[in-house]
């Protein structure tokens, strides 16, 4: 029994730490692998459309502008969604790992921030399990989640340039 806990927080490991110590047998991780690349081929195929936007109201579709401004959106995400800096395929993958492991996952969906301004749109981040706080109504149905994770200093002024305190500045 190991009372050590990770050097930053709860949820991160030791860099080279054994994490399966007591697995007796590594074929359900390798069935892992092959089921998240069957469900990321079958549900998220990268050759095709598998995202469709509509309106609540299905009268709207029949208004011929309507269908052409819908079309239009579920291109335009699509083209955001696989364009190298996004990250979607390899978060996405991820994710789907973590779903069929333990039963859920979390997926964060930003604007792209960078240097490159004619980069811009969308960026997709994986979220790791220890971030996140979900929270229930009196139902039991989830109504919000809270993510408690860290930044560097740099991460913080990079993100928030004009509220970083001048103190935390250098020279």
């Amino acid at each position: 029994n190991n009372s050590f806990s990770a050097p930053n927080s709860n949820y991160q490991n030791w860099q080279g730490e054994k994490k399966t110590s007591r697995q007796v047998s590594a074929t359900g991780m390798r069935a892992l692998h092959k089921a998240t690349a069957i469900t990321d081929s079958m549900l998220t195929p990268q050759h095709m459309l598998w995202h469709y936007l509509q309106p609540e109201d299905p009268d709207l579709m029949k208004d011929r502008d309507a269908q052409l401004w819908f079309e239009q959106v579920n291109r335009v995400l699509w083209d955001q969604r696989y364009k190298g800096y996004a990250g979607f395929v390899g978060q996405n993958l991820a994710c789907w790992q973590t779903m069929l492991a333990f039963g859920t996952q979390y997926l964060f969906i930003d604007e792209l921030y960078g240097k490159n301004w004619r980069e811009r749109g969308l960026r997709y981040k994986g979220i790791a399990w220890g971030e996140m706080y979900i929270g229930e109504n009196h139902q039991g149905i989830v109504d919000n989640f809270t993510r408690a994770f860290r930044l560097t200093a740099r991460q913080i002024y990079q993100r928030w340039p004009d509220r970083f305190p001048s103190a935390l500045q250098g020279p």
